[in-house]
């Protein structure tokens, strides 16, 4: 004649309870150090709009209208 099984405490029956769920592991990556293609494509763009930005000040300078080159019309004619 079969036992009936124990449900007290929670406990699960059987096999499964004595076993314990594995643990996953995890890797750790490091990055790696430097300048990648992204940061080398902002840095080069901000360059060059700055660098604009400077070379059309200077030619807008020639006619009293720069904003650091302003004063340039004036001295250069002297």
């Amino acid at each position: 004649m079969p036992r009936p099984r124990k449900t007290s405490g929670g406990r699960a029956s059987g096999r499964t309870a004595s076993k314990k769920p594995s643990r996953a592991s995890v890797e750790v990556v490091e990055e790696e150090a430097g300048l990648g293609i992204a940061e080398g494509v902002i840095l080069a763009t901000s360059v060059v709009l700055l660098a604009a930005f400077l070379m059309l000040d200077k030619a807008r300078g020639g006619y009293g209208q720069g904003m650091f080159f302003k004063n340039q019309a004036s001295q250069s004619v002297q």
